[in-house]
């Protein structure tokens, strides 16, 4: 799992926010309760590598690799 210390979680959020509209839509699609999405968001939970590939996926980054690692590395 992913440290916390290396996700830039403020533009993370951001993103969730400007793909989704709101963090409950993110973790719907995501596939998780909207409080596991609040603790990974929050850095209260770890992000594993297939996490961050699905997350890129689901916020149509994947292929931006500089707005993939700005995000999570």
């Amino acid at each position: 799992m992913k440290e916390k210390d290396e996700i830039n979680l403020s533009a993370l959020r951001g993103k969730v926010v400007e793909v989704y509209g709101t963090f409950e839509r993110f973790a719907d699609a995501f596939g998780i309760t909207p409080t596991q999405m609040g603790n990974k968001l929050s850095g209260k939970s770890g992000w594993s590598l297939a996490d961050i590939r699905k997350a890129a996926d689901l916020l149509k980054i994947r292929d931006n690799a500089q707005e993939v690692h700005r995000i999570f590395f």
